[in-house]
């Protein structure tokens, strides 16, 4: 049976991964503790390699929708939140929009989001991350968060 590509995505790969995470996502982030997790989260997603913004200064630098090579992303964070969760959601935001799309072996995340009612932008997009990463580190990087859930399930049957 030949695979079918949506939006550069495989249906047979790709998507079943991504809708697993999109499924178990508000446990995935209830479970992340930075303390425990940030380690493992920067050894697959490098720290560096993350560059985030206050909304304002990010939105002339995401709208050209390019960073400055591969492995990198461009990301608003809101003041509350710690980094690892603000790619989680972004990535989370990018696939549950079908803003994500998969060139040359890598994973191109875009998250997007619409003015409200109030703003004279009514409707129009503007941009909160834009990055490109490995295939393999976006896939290493689910099954790790995944795999914080099965951890916790573990723990808590033996209490």
């Amino acid at each position: 049976m030949k695979d079918e590509i949506v939006n550069g995505l495989s249906l047979k790969n790709d998507i079943a991964l991504f809708y697993n995470f999109l499924a178990k996502y508000d446990e995935i982030v209830q479970s992340f503790n930075y303390q425990t997790h940030q380690k493992s989260f920067f050894n697959i997603i490098n720290k560096k390699s993350i560059t985030h913004k206050k909304t304002s200064e990010a939105n002339d630098i995401l709208e050209k929708e390019k960073t400055t090579e591969d492995n990198s992303i461009i990301m608003t964070v809101k003041n509350a939140e710690n980094i690892p969760v603000g790619f989680i959601r972004h990535l989370r935001n990018s696939i549950a929009h079908g803003q994500i799309s998969h060139k040359r072996n890598r994973y191109v995340i875009c998250d997007k989001v619409k003015f409200g009612k109030k703003s004279k932008y009514y409707g129009l997009e503007y941009p909160t991350a834009y990055g490109i990463y490995d295939k393999d580190k976006i896939v290493d990087l689910i099954n790790f968060l995944l795999s914080i859930i099965s951890e916790q399930k573990c723990q808590q049957t033996k209490k």
